[in-house]
């Protein structure tokens, strides 16, 4: 009978032992569904992309309480972790814009251009990243807005000297001017067509040796004819040149700038492709036609030469040379002109001309001059000397 009793248990206490194990099992597995889970988290929150996300919503708290210092940080580490994130950029260049708007109301105009200048700086470097069209859009927008609540002042001498190459500054005032010719006594003349009020100059620092920081303007300010009379003609006895250093010079400088205006010994050359030794010209040295440079000049105001072009710029005349002879179209040469200068040697807002404009060189002969044209190529051939073209003045600022 007992045998029987175990034998009827025996079932009993199997199906205990399999209830005890099911609460071990549903355990185990919403364990094991919950470390998976976990450890995808943490893989997806460990991507670039997941943490750029998060610490763009940072960013945008901190420019929202007005932490701008935590707010820069923050967006900046964004753009570490993916260099191409158009909404970083967007974020860095408000959070400068409200840093200026701030100082505008203390009064302080300084510091608002300063903070103006690095939301443009940072939009600049997210266009050359990633190439938005959206983003130039912003920069135009913040670069009208610092006109409009900054102004134009004149900078002082010392602040110019501060200066870093290819940053822009400004000095004297001049009112851009197109002019057309007017004829006197069977002569032409620079009659003005049109001017505009006056403003301060914005120029370009090409170079700065701590004493004294050469000038390019970054827009054409007037347009002459390099010569009116149609003639061999070099920089020493050009219209243009008297016309810098007399009219121009008096217009555009009070007599306090003016005497930190420095007088520059300009060096001119032969064209140094056209011209001899070893030039690829047809006109000899000694005939009427060759290109020569003429004598050094000492002058307050001047205009770049070619070799100049190569110093500052880094464009070559083999760079040139490849172009004339046909081994590079001129939409590529325009473009590594430009891609050498940064894009200074382009005139967006020109005054007459074109958009082209001189240099003091001579071109293939002595009747031509060498110029820059409107998509920033350099033209070593040159154009008549007598054609009105955009000047870009170039003054040597120093104590």
């Amino acid at each position: 009978m007992s045998n029987q009793n175990e034998q009827v248990k025996m079932p009993m206490k199997d199906a205990k032992r399999k209830k005890d194990k099911l609460p071990f099992f549903i355990v185990g597995g919403v364990l094991l569904v919950g470390i998976i889970s976990f450890i995808f988290f943490m893989v997806a929150n460990a991507t670039p992309e997941a943490k750029a996300k998060k610490e763009l919503a940072m960013a945008r708290q901190y420019l929202d309480e007005m932490e701008y210092e935590m707010a820069i940080a923050s967006y900046t580490r964004v753009i570490e972790i993916t260099p191409k994130n158009v909404a970083a950029y967007e974020g860095l260049a408000n959070t400068y814009v409200a840093m200026a708007e701030e100082a505008i109301v203390t009064g302080d105009i300084v510091a608002a251009r300063e903070y103006f200048d690095k939301a443009i700086e940072a939009l600049e470097q997210g266009i050359a990243e990633t190439g938005e069209q959206y983003l130039v859009e912003l920069q135009i927008t913040i670069e009208e807005k610092k006109k409009e609540e900054t102004g134009l002042v004149c900078m002082s001498v010392e602040e110019i000297l501060n200066a870093n190459v290819w940053d822009e500054v400004t000095y004297g005032t001049y009112g851009f001017t197109r002019r057309e010719y007017g004829w006197k006594d069977g002569k032409a003349y620079p009659a003005v067509k049109n001017s505009e009020p006056e403003e301060p100059i914005e120029w370009i620092v090409l170079f700065n040796d701590g004493n004294t920081v050469t000038l390019l303007s970054k827009y054409i300010l007037d347009n002459w004819a390099y010569n009116y009379e149609n003639r061999t003609v070099v920089w020493e006895n050009s219209d243009i040149r008297m016309w810098l250093n007399n009219e121009f010079y008096s217009a555009a400088f009070s007599d306090e700038q003016k005497s930190y205006i420095q007088t520059t010994t300009c060096t001119n050359e032969d064209n140094p492709y056209f011209g001899a030794p070893g030039g690829h010209g047809y006109n000899k040295p000694g005939t009427e036609e060759y290109p020569a440079g003429g004598g050094n000049t000492q002058d307050k105001v001047y205009l770049l030469s070619l070799a100049e072009v190569e110093q500052y710029f880094g464009v070559t005349m083999e760079d040139w040379g490849k172009h004339n002879d046909g081994n590079m179209d001129e939409s590529s040469y325009a473009e590594l002109c430009n891609e050498k200068s940064n894009g200074i040697l382009t005139t967006n807002s020109p005054a007459g001309g074109g958009g082209w404009w001189w240099l003091r060189s001579p071109g293939f002969s002595s009747y031509l001059a060498a110029n820059v044209d409107f998509k920033g190529m350099v033209y070593v051939i040159g154009s008549a000397t007598n054609n009105l073209q955009g000047v870009r003045p170039v003054i040597r600022v120093g104590m």
